[in-house]
């Protein structure tokens, strides 16, 4: 089985915001110096759920786990720390052609490498880049390889060419199936990524890393970077934040609130937030107004391609899960002897 994860090269999140500069001009970050960059956290969890899945189908398992990315020759750094992970190869396009590009062009740039690879069975990417929170280049690598796609999995499973996903949801979880080939894309909730060891560190220095260029995945250079976006980066810039404060006079309650309510108005605090009211004249002309009815072969399709016969994907599950909360008070004569039974309780629950 061969597994891809897509992974991407940023600026460390933890810049101060002192320190937080931007090129309007060039429309780019400013690098703090002093500062590498890192690979983005949502990234971990993808590489960490594929390790994940080798770990589950045991040592001898055929499980080989790429790394992808799209980055200059200062990401070797990067992709070695990913390798330290367990991940066996990786693939780096290099080519200064592939910089610029926007959300569509990276997926389609990623999606011919990962079809140049041949006999991917499965694709982890991020839930969202750390960077610009986009979150649009998973969906459209599947889109373009036209393989089903999960978004935002806390857990990943495989079994006989399925993929079992638990989803985070906003008040629940899901269980989704899927055949194989598929993409997921993996949240934050999968949990902590484990350590590089000792070992996979000094492995990664021998694991091999294959430089692509546009032609080696079909692509010529006019397809690949910013002369293929298909949107305008107008402006990229840090908003000013100017705080004015007024207080707000009057003889009584009533009086101060009135005031307030016509600096509002006159702000136009509500212009924007608040959704009108349907008039009376637009409610009785609703009625006339026309609704076209459609049905399948309106539309160039027939039924079997357009309701659940039509799915990628087998909801298992659909529930709110249970939180039972224990609560054990620790004791001891001491601090120090406190502190020590707690870390043994912190250890056999698994939490450090």
């Amino acid at each position: 089985m061969k597994i891809v994860v897509c992974v991407k090269q940023i600026q460390n999140p933890e810049i101060p915001p002192v320190q937080f500069r931007i090129d309007e001009e060039a429309k780019v970050l400013i690098p703090v110096s002093g500062l590498s960059p890192v690979l983005s956290p949502y990234d971990e969890q993808a590489i960490e759920a594929a390790l994940r899945i080798r770990d589950r189908a045991g040592k001898d398992s055929d499980i080989e786990i790429t790394i992808v990315t799209i980055a200059s020759k200062g990401a070797r750094a990067v992709i070695k720390a990913a390798l330290a992970l367990g991940a066996d190869n990786a693939v780096l396009l290099n080519e200064p052609t592939f910089d610029g590009s926007g959300g569509y062009v990276t997926a389609r740039n990623l999606a011919e490498t990962i079809r140049a690879l041949g006999d991917v069975d499965l694709i982890l990417t991020g839930r969202q880049a750390a960077d610009w929170d986009a979150g649009v280049v998973g969906l459209g690598i599947a889109e373009i390889l036209d393989i089903p796609a999960i978004t935002f999995a806390c857990d990943v499973q495989i079994a006989d060419s399925v993929v079992t996903v638990k989803r985070i949801l906003e008040d629940g979880i899901e269980t989704v199936e899927v055949d194989l080939p598929a993409l997921v894309t993996i949240s934050n909730e999968l949990g902590k990524v484990r350590y590089a060891s000792m070992r996979e560190t000094m492995r990664a220095a021998k694991k091999p890393i294959k430089e692509w260029m546009p032609e080696d995945i079909g692509l010529d250079e006019a397809q690949v970077g910013s002369s293929a976006m298909r949107y305008n980066l107008e402006r990229l810039y840090i908003p000013v934040n100017d705080t004015e404060c007024e207080f707000i006079g009057g003889n009584t309650p009533a009086e101060i609130a009135a005031t307030l309510a016509q600096h509002l108005r006159a702000a136009q605090f509500n212009e924007l937030g608040k959704v009108r009211y349907a008039s009376m004249r637009e409610t009785m002309r609703a009625a006339k107004k026309p609704i076209k009815e459609w049905m399948p072969e309106d539309i160039g399709l027939d039924e079997a391609q357009v309701g659940s016969s039509a799915m990628r994907y087998n909801l298992e599950r659909l529930y709110i899960p249970v939180n039972d909360t224990e609560c054990e008070f620790i004791g001891g004569n001491t601090p120090a002897e406190i502190a020590a039974t707690l870390a043994q309780h912190l250890r056999a629950a698994q939490l450090i």
